[in-house]
């Protein structure tokens, strides 16, 4: 984490884009009630169109960052490094685009970013395809290779996390994305 306790503890949230999503909002919520003082959460999403979240985000003093490419890996790579290394130095790199963060944690963990997190969900794009067995296996083994933590919104998703890749993760657990009824 921050080698001083005076610095905030940095967080990068990886997502597609901050639009009002089930994850964005919950994300929200949370960027909303933190101490800032305490923690800095930014938000790298791979699109540079308008996000319904954005402006709110920087009027919280967090930052928009774009990195593109995410079909391009090599690309995709090149880019999070440069986004990651003119943005400062991260304690955690939270990671909420499914299997595709074991290839986000990848790049965390040769970065050198010791809180690598990631965060599971019900899949919502279930496409087959001859190549599609292959990636799921390279990113389940890229997770539970370069993830510190997994997490899930479910009982349901985190069991199906564990049996994807050889048992169990050593930390795993549910967190339950809580809203404000309120709204």
């Amino acid at each position: 984490m921050s080698a001083s306790s005076d610095e905030p503890i940095r967080i990068l949230h990886v997502v597609g884009g901050m639009n009002c999503g089930g994850v964005e909002t919950w994300l929200m919520n949370v960027l909303r009630r933190i101490d800032r003082e305490k923690f800095q959460m930014d938000f790298l999403v791979h699109t540079t169109k308008p996000c319904a979240y954005d402006d709110e985000i920087r009027s919280l003093g967090s930052r928009v960052i774009p990195c593109l490419h995410p079909s391009r890996p090599w690309k995709y790579a090149r880019n999070f490094r440069r986004a990651v290394g003119e943005n400062g130095g991260y304690d955690i790199v939270h990671s909420h685009v499914y299997l595709f963060s074991g290839f986000v944690l990848r790049i965390a963990h040769q970065m050198g970013i010791p809180g690598r997190i990631a965060h599971m969900y019900p899949p919502t794009d279930m496409r087959g395809g001859l190549v599609r067995p292959a990636y799921k296996w390279l990113m389940n083994a890229l997770l539970h290779r370069h993830a510190t933590h997994i997490l899930a919104c479910s009982q349901t998703t985190l069991e199906a996390v564990r049996r994807s890749h050889a048992g169990f993760h050593r930390n795993s657990s549910v967190v339950w994305l809580g809203i404000e009824l309120e709204h």
